[in-house]
């Protein structure tokens, strides 16, 4: 009420689950009161007031621990299901999350910053990989001490990646890392709109006003179209 944002879900909490299962359980446990809720959530985004503007999605938090991977994957799941072409992106370069959710070795996948800093657009087809979600294609990222993110966010080959996403997907969920980064305020400015998983006894109304605060900076210098959703 304070920041004025929508409560677009309220998600039930998953105990004695690991991380992995919690990010499956669209695909797992169809039936459960949580893949309701966020087929619930993938309903209201398709509705004609938010079809248009939520082609690339945004799944942020203020700090590690949120739900955010699992709630990015859950909705890229959920997409999928309803028959639309879905990318997810591991945005996260520095700790990527998705290769241990699907269950990937390290070594047995295009990685996202590699194949940017070879910066050749006609790699970007190698990187989607095919998941056991049907329309479902992933974008994993692998760690570097070698490949510095920031260093690939001062070219123009990240604005030429979610180009090419845009062409060849309905839609594309992005998983980013937490709170606000080189990394985030890049992809801010390729995505329409953020949504924040927040979980109500760990969050801080400080921490989200000024993420708030600094997405709205990032809307009116670099992306007009950007927007927080809700939460």
């Amino acid at each position: 009420q304070r920041l004025r944002l929508k409560a677009l879900g309220v998600f039930p909490h998953l105990r004695r689950k690991q991380r992995a299962q919690v990010a499956l359980t669209m695909h797992d446990d169809p039936f459960s009161q949580y893949a309701e809720s966020m087929a619930g959530l993938r309903n209201l985004l398709d509705s004609p007031r938010y079809h248009d503007v939520t082609k690339a999605i945004l799944v942020m938090s203020t700090q590690p621990g949120e739900g955010k991977t699992c709630s990015s994957t859950n909705l890229a799941i959920a997409y999928a299901q309803s028959g639309q072409k879905t990318l997810l992106v591991d945005f996260d370069m520095r700790r990527p999350r998705l290769a241990g959710v699907f269950g990937r070795e390290a070594d047995s996948f295009p990685s996202l910053p590699h194949i940017l800093a070879r910066n050749d657009t006609s790699l970007f087809e190698t990187l989607p990989q095919k998941t056991q979600v049907p329309s479902l294609d992933v974008v994993y990222s692998r760690a570097s001490r070698s490949i510095s993110p920031s260093v690939l966010m001062g070219t123009n080959i990240i604005t030429d990646f979610f180009a090419w996403a845009r062409a060849n997907y309905d839609h594309i969920i992005i998983d980013t890392p937490p709170a606000l980064s080189v990394l985030l305020i890049n992809a801010l400015t390729a995505a329409d709109q953020c949504i924040i998983p927040l979980t109500a006894d760990r969050y801080g109304l400080q921490g989200l006003a000024s993420l708030h605060e600094n997405i709205a900076d990032v809307r009116e210098y670099t992306n007009p179209r950007i927007s927080v959703m809700g939460i």
